[in-house]
C-alpha cells in the first residue's frame, strides 16, 4: 500500500527465505520497501502440502476458482453500489466491509487471521479448497435469492409510488375518495367514479343523466382534479352499471 495515502492496491506476496528465517526475510522486505509501501504480515498456518502432483493439480484448480470467486465478489460490490443513492455513492468504498464486525477491506487484510474453526489447517489443502468453493456457492445462491426479493419489493414500491404520485388516471384513489362520496350498503344503488378530461366537464354535466336509464338526477359531483382531469361521482341502479360504463367510454 502506498505510504501516506488511502488504499490504492493490496499485494499479497510470497518471499523466499533462502538462508534467513521467516522473520529476517520479512524485516528485509520492510527495509527495502519502506519508502514505497507499508508492509504487514499475512499469517497463514502450516498446511498439509502433499505430493508434487497434488500441488500441481491444486494449482490448476486455484486458477479456475480465483476468477469465479472474484466474479461473485464483484457482483456483491456492484449491487451495493447500485442500491446506494447518488449522494451516498462517493462513500461507496466505506460500505465495502467484511464480516459481522464490518471491518474495512484494508484493515481486514492487514490484520488477517486464519479462521481455523471454519477451515481447519489439519485438513488437506484439497479439502480446504472444497470448503471455500462450497461457501462461495452458498454466498452466491443467497445473494441471488436476496437480489430477487429486493428487486420484487423495489418493483412493488415503484408501482405504489406511481399510483400515489400519478394523475387521476393511474394513481390510487384510496386517499382521495371518502365514505361520503359514495353510496354504501345499498342493494339496488351503486356509485361509479369517472375520470373526465377538464375540457369535457360541461359535456359530462350535460350528458351523464342521459347515458342510460335509471341514473339518479343531479347525483354527479366533482370529488377531485389534477392538471388534466377531474374525478366525478355518479349514482345509478346496479343493473345499469355495465351499460353505463360502455356508453361513457363510447361517448
Amino acid at each position: 500500500r502506498s505510504r501516506g495515502r488511502k488504499m490504492d492496491e493490496l499485494w499479497i506476496v510470497s518471499v523466499p527465505w533462502r538462508e534467513k528465517t521467516a522473520e529476517e526475510a520479512y524485516q528485509e522486505l520492510v527495509r527495502n520497501l519502506n519508502a514505497y509501501a507499508t508492509c504487514t504480515k499475512f499469517s497463514i498456518p502450516d498446511m498439509k502440502v502433499g505430493t508434487m502432483d497434488s500441488l500441481v493439480s491444486m494449482s490448476d484448480q486455484l486458477a479456475k476458482m480465483d476468477p469465479s470467486i472474484e466474479i461473485v465478489v464483484r457482483k456483491l460490490a456492484r449491487f451495493i453500489y447500485d442500491i446506494l443513492s447518488p449522494d451516498e455513492r462517493p462513500k461507496f468504498k466505506e460500505n465495502l466491509v467484511i464480516g459481522p464486525k464490518k471491518v474495512p477491506v484494508d484493515v481486514y487484510v492487514n490484520s488477517f487471521q486464519w479462521d481455523n474453526a471454519r477451515y481447519p489447517s489439519k485438513q488437506s489443502i484439497p479439502n480446504i479448497l472444497d470448503m471455500i468453493n462450497k461457501i462461495t456457492s452458498d454466498i452466491e445462491a443467497e445473494f441471488k435469492r436476496k437480489t430477487t426479493t429486493y428487486n420484487n419489493l423495489k418493483s412493488q414500491m415503484q408501482a405504489i409510488e406511481r399510483r400515489e404520485r400519478g394523475n387521476l388516471m393511474t394513481k390510487s384513489l384510496s386517499h382521495v375518495v371518502v365514505e361520503q362520496d359514495v353510496v354504501i350498503g345499498s342493494e339496488y344503488m351503486q356509485t361509479l367514479l369517472v375520470v373526465v378530461p377538464r375540457s369535457l366537464y360541461k359535456d359530462w354535466e350535460r350528458k351523464y343523466e342521459k347515458l342510460t336509464e335509471m341514473v339518479v338526477p343531479r347525483s354527479s359531483k366533482k370529488i377531485a382534479e389534477d392538471a388534466e382531469h377531474g374525478l366525478w361521482s355518479v349514482t345509478l341502479f346496479r343493473k345499469m352499471v355495465e351499460e353505463f360504463k360502455t356508453k361513457a367510454r363510447e361517448d
